[in-house]
């Protein structure tokens, strides 16, 4: 099935925006034949295939970049025409590094609508913390008024307290920029023209993705300045300057969200109790999904992989995809055999790899990494356990002094009805609070077990206390310990184990049996 340009984005849009529907699309448009499809027949063919999905289709098409939101007055937005991205260098002749400031031109030819009062010119190469690209330049007519501005820039973020406003007339319909130093624009970057009426309300948008790149490089004779040869400007050298072009000048890096990474580890079946981290995990025992949230790259025409433990998945950014929404959401599962003989603790540690790059090439392709402890515990700063702040797979080992600030008690008795006499109970008090939670952590179902390990290595606890809210109530646990001087020569400590809801152990506190003293 071919596409003309505006249906393909209408496709392409409703495949981001409800992954669900691409099915029952793909099946609708096979049913049509080869007969080529424009917009207004391809969402004709969509609306009868799924009349339940009208709404959908119809917002879907108002995203679109070649048509006005409205439906009024044609079918026609503001077009961003060219895109040019230059840098111009000077440099010392024979010498190779580049010494003196650069200018950076920035040349682009728009159309803009005859309805349209505001145009916003956005690199969408530079976004904010808020996922907001940058808006560098706003286009308008004498007409508009200006106190809708505010409004219209609403969803950008600028630099600096100055906006570049240009002022056109109310009849002008093509408009050249031809910026001389905009250095916000990196080789790459892709730039769009935001359409708005004089509502401030949006009309549409249109861009370009893979500009027209290139760097000049003019030579001169060397001067010294600072201790350093630098270009001197007065004296050009008599050499063609150097022209470099395409794609490959392109090495900034595609901005990322990591924040949009999760992970879902959850134990399903039986470990074996004493190895705490250090147990081999069968492949059975333990299923761990990755979650990709929206999101994760927002420039359009960029895709990342995501990869861990020889399992990966990509995402991208369509060509044509402005909206700054950002790339799809997407769950990689890990096979169990991928991760099975694996510890907690060396599956915990492991890195995420998360590769991303402009889908035009590689040159600015960046590589990070992040713990997969980081996307299991991702609210670890906010969850509290023994007094102290969460750290994911640590172990504390109070003195004596330290136990009250760390909300237990812990003591013996002697051991009723021991024939040997050589036996006590070991005795352990948590106070309130022991594990807790600040929003947006969530500790509710996390457990709390007392126990320790027995000289002849087997596991001696009591049953697991369940947290139910955001704070654990008063716990008391009581464990024989039949042979002290063994458990001396052992060093046995009783170890408090705190699991999270799936769990998967958090942290623990030991406690060795050498510094428990008589409950008097």
């Amino acid at each position: 099935m071919h596409f003309a340009p505006t249906a393909q984005k209408l496709y392409d849009r409703l495949c981001a925006d409800h992954p669900a529907l691409k099915a029952p699309i793909d099946q609708a448009v096979a049913a049509q034949g080869a007969n080529a499809l424009d917009q207004a027949a391809l969402e004709s063919l969509l609306i009868q295939a799924m009349p339940d999905k009208k709404g959908e289709i119809e917002q879907a098409k108002k995203g679109c970049a070649t048509h006005q939101c409205d439906g009024k007055n044609g079918q026609f937005v503001s077009q961003l025409a060219t895109l040019l991205i230059q840098k111009d260098r000077d440099a010392v002749y024979r010498a190779p590094q580049l010494s003196r400031p650069a200018r950076d031109p920035l040349f682009a030819e728009a159309v803009i609508a005859k309805d349209t009062d505001f145009a916003v010119v956005a690199n969408f190469g530079v976004f904010d913390a808020e996922r907001k690209p940058l808006a560098m330049k706003v286009i308008c007519r004498e007409r508009a008024d200006m106190s809708k501005l505010p409004k219209v820039l609403e969803r950008y973020h600028t630099h600096g307290d100055e906006l570049d406003i240009v002022k056109i007339s109310n009849s002008t319909a093509y408009y050249k920029i031809e910026d001389t130093d905009e250095h916000e624009f990196a080789f790459g970057h892709p730039a769009a023209i935001i359409s708005f009426d004089k509502k401030a309300e949006e009309q549409g948008r249109a861009g370009k993705t893979r500009p027209e790149n290139v760097r000049v490089t003019k030579f001169y004779q060397a001067k010294v300045e600072g201790g350093q040869q630098v270009p001197n400007l007065t004296a050009p050298v008599n050499v063609a300057p150097q022209r470099e072009t395409g794609p490959n000048l392109d090495t900034t890096p595609v901005q990322t969200w990591l924040s949009t990474l999760s992970a879902q580890l959850e134990v399903v079946g039986q470990l074996a109790s004493p190895a705490w981290i250090s147990e081999k995990l069968p492949a059975s025992a333990v299923s761990l999904k990755l979650n990709i949230g929206d999101g994760l790259i927002a420039e359009p025409d960029t895709q990342a992989t995501v990869q861990f433990s020889g399992a990966s998945a990509t995402v991208s950014v369509a060509a044509n995809d402005f909206s700054a929404k950002g790339s799809e959401e997407r769950v990689l599962a890990i096979p169990g055999n991928l991760i099975q003989a694996q510890t907690f603790h060396s599956l915990l540690n492991a890195a995420v790899n998360v590769t991303s790059r402009s889908i035009a090439t590689a040159t600015d392709q960046k590589a990070e990494q992040v713990k997969m402890m980081e996307l299991v515990y991702p609210h670890a700063a906010e969850t509290e356990v023994a007094g102290r702040q969460l750290r994911p797979l640590s172990e504390f080992s109070p003195k004596p002094e330290e136990r009250a600030a760390a909300k237990l008690k812990a003591a013996v008795v002697p051991l009723a009805g021991d024939p040997e006499q050589n036996g006590f109970c070991a005795r352990v008090e948590l106070e309130p609070g022991f594990v807790s939670g600040k929003s947006p952590a969530n500790v509710a179902g996390y457990t709390v077990e007392v126990g320790y390990r027995a000289p002849d290595g087997s596991w001696k606890g009591g049953e697991a206390f369940k947290v139910s809210g955001q704070c654990s109530k008063a716990m008391s646990f009581e464990l024989p310990i039949d042979d002290v001087n063994a458990a001396i020569i052992a060093n046995t400590q009783l170890e408090i184990r705190v699991r999270n809801a799936e769990g998967v152990p958090a942290t623990r506190t030991l406690l060795p049996v050498k510094t428990l003293e008589w409950d008097c």
